[in-house]
């Protein structure tokens, strides 16, 4: 058992030392990519939109429906 709460507050110790080793991003820079990803879904709903209809267009007049 002592082993194991060795072992476990080793391991807490390893992963606060290597989170202090990580560059956190600004949060100006957290803005931007959520904005860019804002827009790329934005981006590619209209693109499966329009395709969609596209499909949708072309097969009834296809089936003649």
């Amino acid at each position: 058992m002592a082993g194991m709460t060795k072992g476990i507050s080793k391991f807490y110790r390893e992963v606060r030392a290597e989170m202090k080793k990580v560059t956190w991003p600004t949060r100006d820079q957290i803005f931007q990519y959520t904005v860019l990803i804002l827009a790329l879904i934005a981006a590619l709903t209209l693109v499966f939109w329009l395709a969609d209809s596209v499909f949708v267009f072309l097969l009834s007049k296809i089936l003649g429906v």
